[in-house]
């Protein structure tokens, strides 16, 4: 694990060498590169930044009334009726219930 931290370290580290030393080098001379260099900066034509004005004062939220308690009448039931499932057609015709045969077929000695 250590051995492939170094590794990685010492990869970045050389791209990133590398990537210095190409921006050293000095693009030719018709290069958009230089062009844009010798153009003062975006900013500097900007108008200055108007001031900032305060903020206005944040009003705190209304106090949370808690819920009315509810009346008997509207209490949600606590054991609601379970659900009925329907039969299916396939229980009807099997109403002795014996249960599907699930897996392999057993294997007959011949």
């Amino acid at each position: 694990m250590l051995v492939s931290t170094i590794q990685n370290k010492r990869y970045y580290l050389k791209k990133k060498k590398n990537e210095l030393e190409n921006n050293l080098r000095v693009p030719p001379r018709n290069s958009p590169a230089l062009q844009d260099r010798s153009l003062p900066p975006p900013q500097a034509q900007q108008d200055p930044p108007s001031p900032v004005e305060p903020p206005s004062p944040v009003e705190p939220p209304p106090p949370v009334e808690p819920p009315e308690p509810r009346t008997d009448e509207e209490q949600v039931p606590i054991n609601p009726p379970k659900r009925v499932w329907k039969q299916r057609e396939n229980d009807k015709e099997n109403q002795n219930n014996v249960p599907k045969k699930r897996g392999r077929k057993a294997k007959s000695n011949k």
